[in-house]
């Protein structure tokens, strides 16, 4: 059952006991009303049966002393009073046979005086509530307790209710077929004598059903508020204490009966006092929300919540105050804290050591150019007589020192990625990758070809043209073939864009597909394999939140696969 259904469940179960209260009132009423005009009918019908009496010996004997048209005017007005009376008695009479609930009237000697259908169809009586008028009650409960669960409570009940002649209202009864009665028994006075007494019985079945319903959700959410872990408050419209369950007295560390009635503002030190009383307000507007709060708790140490809040109405939908929801999020805030810290301190130690490969790089660099200068001139000044051989030996030097000069540039750029920061533009790459390739040694037997058409996205140029440069570059190193060929391909993934570089070349052994994505790792001998290309690629990929893998076969060519996600953050 939703918060909803029960909340208008309620609402008809009260407005049920209103007006349940209201014809209670006028039921008693109208019996007592009733009961004097039967009263006075009776006592009216002995009246004028005396007198018609009296008036008949004196017609007789003094007839002619006492003029025709008194006698006709003094029976006159007592035949109108009767009928006036006799005519309230069938309205009261019609009122009462039409109400919803059995209704059974007795006199002070119970006999009955009124019933309507409802009250016999109740207790399965067959004559009709005309029939039932001066039946003697004095035996009916031992006759009616064969319906009820507990028989002999039943009639010490109402034994206990004629012997004390007080009302009584709501006694519930429990038949054996499983329905509900409620009784009521209003006794019925003259001044201060006792007149009879009236029974009013009402099937209550669905509405105890409902009632029980109600309990069942209520002790339910009950048990499940007092257990959850999530602090639960309820206060009034001036802030006061109504409810707390036990999680929000273990966070403030308050007992229950502290927290009950008092103003949590004044209980609790939060760090800006003027939040409370602005949420408060949106609270009286009916708006609900969400924000945290440092507070100090009751032993002194300080605390971060989450509270989420929302106005609380009462039945006619108007605003009483309002529940909180309270979540101890002070561990969380604390690694939070913690993280900034350790990301500053990360951030400090990158910087130092982006300075530190660049002045490493120099450093190294420094040397290399002067040995490149001096094998120069040993090549320029001494050419002839070191001879073939001797220059040979100097071509080789200054081979490798390119290649050294190669591998610290590529160090210092792999040391680079995700330090310096990311200059986001939007980049065709179709473009970007005809411009690698006027960019690198591209020998004419390589054909470069689009499997689909290249995107255009948002990222960083420069670690694109590190990417597809560092892998396009690597195709062409180990193709084989008198007619080499390089795929680019994509496919769309949804969030993710997924790119394909391949070629026809050597292939690599599925022993090595790891290995060489990791720095200074490579396959064979190749002389320009520095291991840092792949490397690289690697980094950049993880960047953009991708992944990076290769596929090949030996002798027929590699495919290197690598995903980047479509939005930068």
């Amino acid at each position: 059952m939703s918060k909803a259904e029960i909340t208008s469940l309620k609402m008809a179960l009260e407005s049920e006991i209103q007006a349940r209260k209201q014809s209670e009132k006028i039921l008693e009423d109208t019996s007592r009303e009733f009961n004097d005009i039967q009263h006075h009918l009776k006592e009216e019908n002995k009246r004028l049966n005396r007198l018609l009496q009296e008036k008949t010996s004196e017609v007789e004997g003094l007839s002619s002393n006492i003029p025709d048209s008194y006698l006709r005017i003094d029976l006159k007005a007592l035949l109108e009073e009767k009928a006036e009376l006799e005519d309230s008695q069938s309205r009261i009479t019609t009122v009462i046979s039409n109400l919803q609930f059995g209704v059974l009237l007795e006199d002070e000697h119970r006999s009955i005086a009124l019933t309507n259908q409802v009250f016999c169809d109740m207790f399965g009586i067959t004559v009709s509530p005309e029939q039932m008028v001066g039946s003697d009650c004095s035996n009916a409960a031992e006759q009616s307790k064969i319906f009820f669960k507990d028989p002999d409570g039943f009639v010490r009940r109402i034994e206990k209710l004629l012997r004390e002649k007080k009302t009584v209202i709501a006694d519930e009864l429990n038949t054996v077929s499983g329905k509900v009665f409620q009784r009521d028994f209003i006794p019925i006075y003259g001044g201060e004598l006792h007149k009879g007494h009236l029974w009013v019985y009402t099937d209550i079945t669905l509405k105890k059903q409902y009632k029980d319903a109600l309990q069942a959700q209520k002790e339910k959410y009950s048990s499940i508020i007092a257990n959850m872990n999530l602090g639960l408050v309820e206060v009034d419209n001036k802030d006061r204490v109504q409810l707390v369950n036990k999680s929000f007295c273990t966070l403030s560390g308050y007992s229950e009966n502290e927290l009950i009635g008092k103003k949590l503002a004044k209980l609790l030190k939060i760090s800006d006092p003027n939040i409370i009383s602005i949420h408060h307000k949106k609270r009286l507007n009916g708006i609900s929300d969400t924000y945290e709060v440092s507070v100090t708790i009751k032993n002194g140490s300080l605390k971060y919540w989450v509270i989420s809040g929302a106005p609380r109405y009462n039945e006619k939908g108007k605003v009483v105050g309002s529940i909180g929801i309270h979540l101890d999020i002070t561990a969380q805030h604390e690694l939070a804290v913690q993280k900034e810290y350790l990301l500053h301190e990360l951030e400090t130690s990158n910087i130092g050591l982006n300075e530190y490969a660049h002045i490493v790089s120099h450093d190294l660099k420094s040397p290399l150019r002067s040995i490149s200068t001096l094998v120069s001139w040993l090549a320029e000044d001494y050419g002839e007589k070191l001879g073939v051989a001797g220059m040979e030996q100097l071509d080789l030097i200054q081979s490798k020192i390119s290649s050294m000069d190669q591998l610290i540039i590529g160090i210092l750029k792999y040391s680079s990625i995700g330090i310096e920061k990311q200059n986001i533009s939007v980049i065709d790459l179709t473009t970007l990758i005809l411009e690698i390739q006027n960019t690198l040694y591209w020998p004419e037997h390589i054909e470069l070809k689009f499997l689909n058409k290249m995107p255009v996205i948002r990222a960083d140029k420069i670690q694109m043209q590190q990417l597809f440069q560092n892998l396009i570059g690597n195709a062409i190193e180990y193709i084989d073939k008198p007619k080499g060929l390089i795929r680019i391909g994509l496919e769309d993934l949804g969030c993710f864009w997924k790119f394909s570089v391949s070629d026809n070349g050597l292939g690599i052994k599925k022993a090595y597909y790891h290995k060489i994505f990791e720095i200074f790792q490579s396959v064979g001998n190749h002389s320009n394999a520095r291991g840092i290309g792949l490397s690289i690629v690697k980094k950049i990929v993880q960047i953009y939140s991708g992944k990076v893998w290769v596929e090949s076969e030996i002798g027929k060519g590699t495919t290197f696969y690598f995903t980047i996600k479509k939005t930068v953050s």
